[in-house]
């Protein structure tokens, strides 16, 4: 999201911030880009038991990551801290994946 100057942002998540300029047409178009990504996302945490280390089923981190990523997008552009941006995602990883090891009292 950094690498370039200007960064280059996120294609979706600008047009759906400007989603009441844009038009009904267009934010219906957005909303099945946004969906398909859920669908995705969602399909490949649920292959070959990796949904065991998840806090939560495959389809609500799913719903989670789109919408961190959307979110992740506009703290670049406010921020433009490579840094802050890792710093969050792996917060965000620590809240949706349970360790491997937990130790029980």
């Amino acid at each position: 999201m950094t690498a370039d100057t200007p960064p280059r942002g996120c294609f979706t998540t600008k047009t759906a911030v400007e989603s009441d300029a844009i038009g009904e047409r267009m934010q219906n178009r957005v909303r099945i880009l946004l969906e398909s990504l859920e669908a995705l996302v969602a399909e490949a945490l649920s292959r070959d038991g990796r949904n065991s280390s998840l806090a939560d089923p495959p389809d609500e981190i799913a719903k989670m990551v789109i919408a961190f990523t959307r979110g992740l997008a506009v703290m670049e552009r406010i921020y433009h801290e490579p840094k802050r941006l890792h710093d969050l995602s792996e917060s965000l990883i620590d809240l949706l994946v349970q360790p491997l090891h937990q130790n029980n009292p």
